[in-house]
């Protein structure tokens, strides 16, 4: 195992900083949980970047955000109300409402302040 450096942030916050080799083997040993995890990203990366498995565009993941109820229960599986996810996207409560039933569809940059608001 490398020497980790040890700092502190201007708030006065302890940070340590030590090789991703160091990280993912201290991972592998204090969770077979997490190490599993790792197994099947480095899996999923693999997969990827052999072109077996492929990224969704930017309209793909549109359509699915746009599905009717997909952004409802989002929004209520993090316990926000509309009103609080409207005013983070800088958007009207009801044409949340609108979008989150299907009735409306957003632009792609509105989408997207939608989907920041509620952390995807």
């Amino acid at each position: 195992m490398g020497k980790p450096v040890m700092f502190k942030t201007p708030n006065g916050e302890k940070m340590v900083v030590l090789a991703l080799a160091d990280y993912e083997a201290l991972l592998a040993a204090n969770d077979p949980e997490d190490a599993a995890d790792v197994a099947a990203f480095d899996e999923a990366m693999a997969a990827l970047d052999s072109g077996e498995d492929r990224r969704l565009t930017s309209e793909e993941m549109a359509a699915y955000y746009q599905r009717p109820g997909f952004l409802r229960g989002l929004r209520k599986g993090k316990g926000l109300t509309q009103r609080q996810v409207a005013e983070a996207a800088g958007i009207q409560q009801g044409f949340l409402s609108d979008v989150e039933a299907g009735r409306r569809n957003p632009s792609e940059d509105t989408l997207r302040k939608i989907t920041a608001a509620l952390g995807a």
